[in-house]
Formats: C-alpha cells, sequence, structure tokens
C-alpha cells in the first residue's frame, strides 16, 4: 500500500498551491529577500561592529520570513501583514526549535559527518511539527524523528530534488556572477521569491502524509 506520494505527486500539489496563492508567498519572499539586502548593503559600508549587528539582524529577518511563509501556507487567506504579524508573535518559539536543530547538526558533525547529516534528516520537519501541531523545542524534534524514521529512504527520496535545489541555491549567486556576469544578490532574490516558497510548500505537503499516516498511540 502506498505511504507517500511521489515526487511528481508533491511537484503538482505545491505548483497549485503556489499558483493559486501565489501573490502572499512571493510576497513574503520579497519582503524578506529585499530586506535582507538592504541590510546587506548597509553593513557593508560600516565597521566591523555594524556588520555584524546587521547579519545578524538579517539573519533574523531571514527566519522571520521563513515562519510567515510557512503560516502562510498553513493559513493562506492571511494578508502578507497578517502572516507575518503572527510570525512574529510565535518567533521565539520558532528560532528555539531552529537552533536545537543546528545544536545536533553541530554536534552531529564534530562526532563525524555522517551523523550531523542524518540529525539534519531526521529532524528536518520540526520546524513544520512546530508550526502546524503548536508543539517546540525537542519535543518538535522527537516528533519528526517519529515521522521519517520509518520511511527514511522513502523520504530521502523525495527531498532529493529539495536537497538538489537548495544546494544551487547557496551557489547559483557566486555561478551567476563569475559564469554569467549576472549579479549574485540578483540571483538570490529571484531564488528567494520564486523558488524558496515553492519548496517550502513541498515539504509541507511530505510532511503532511507522513503525520496523517502515523498511528493514534
Amino acid at each position: 500500500m502506498k505511504i507517500l506520494p511521489t515526487i511528481s505527486e508533491l511537484g503538482a500539489a505545491s505548483g497549485r498551491a503556489f499558483t493559486a496563492h501565489g501573490r502572499l508567498f512571493m510576497g513574503i519572499g520579497f519582503v524578506s529577500e529585499g530586506a535582507t539586502f538592504a541590510l546587506n548593503v548597509f553593513g557593508m559600508q560600516g565597521d566591523n561592529a555594524v556588520q555584524f549587528v546587521t547579519a545578524l539582524a538579517s539573519l533574523l529577518i531571514s527566519f522571520w520570513g521563513i515562519y510567515a511563509l510557512l503560516v502562510a501556507i498553513k493559513k493562506p487567506t492571511l494578508s502578507l501583514s497578517a502572516a507575518y504579524g503572527e510570525a512574529w508573535q510565535g518567533l521565539s518559539g520558532y528560532l528555539w526549535v531552529n537552533v536545537l536543530i543546528f545544536l545536533a547538526l553541530a554536534v552531529g558533525l564534530l562526532l563525524l559527518v555522517i551523523p550531523g547529516i542524518l540529525a539534519a534528516f531526521f529532524f528536518i520537519f520540526a520546524p513544520y511539527v512546530f508550526v502546524w501541531e503548536g508543539v517546540g523545542g525537542v519535543k518538535a524534534m522527537r516528533t519528526s524523528y517519529r515521522y521519517v524514521r520509518p520511511h527514511a529512504w522513502a523520504v530521502a527520496v523525495r527531498m532529493a530534488p529539495v536537497f538538489s535545489l537548495a544546494l544551487f541555491g547557496l551557489t547559483g549567486g557566486y555561478i551567476a556572477e563569475t559564469v554569467f556576469g549576472t549579479p549574485g544578490n540578483l540571483f538570490e532574490i529571484v531564488f528567494g521569491v520564486l523558488i524558496v516558497p515553492f519548496l517550502a510548500i513541498y515539504q509541507f505537503f511530505l510532511y503532511d502524509s507522513l503525520r496523517r499516516n502515523q498511528p493514534l498511540s
């Protein structure tokens, strides 16, 4: 019996959701990318202290934007300002989940590379657990692990496009600038506005299929 949707099914569902509410999703991405770009430009003109502060502010805005995007996926009838407002109210809990994931990843990488990769893989849905189930901290990580572990290979196959596009997003700016002469920041803004929302929707549908196939106990 099929438990999880195929890659093509996940992609089709994500495409329909993005098409239906793309204005909201892209708006959130544009605000986040635009604000971080402006902060980075400002920071480059200052001393080390200014650069440090603007880097922290950019990181905070990036997490706020991703959280607002997840809120919008959950409640697509919200306005852009309402999505950001609701995300702001729960931002500390969302940040804490991501800090714990980062710590687990860091400890795993210090031990060996493989444990770090496994930590990132098994806890990847913890932010979704926080948003959709209202469970935070270590419990969100445990819930993500419980969802992924029985279907680890199937999840890995379905997450392969996400990992590939994420890697492209990390390196694409450098490639665009060095090979094609296109400003790397422009690539990052386009990627953040168009691709990141689609990937977040794709991961939601995969998370939701895992969640719905769990036993009640």
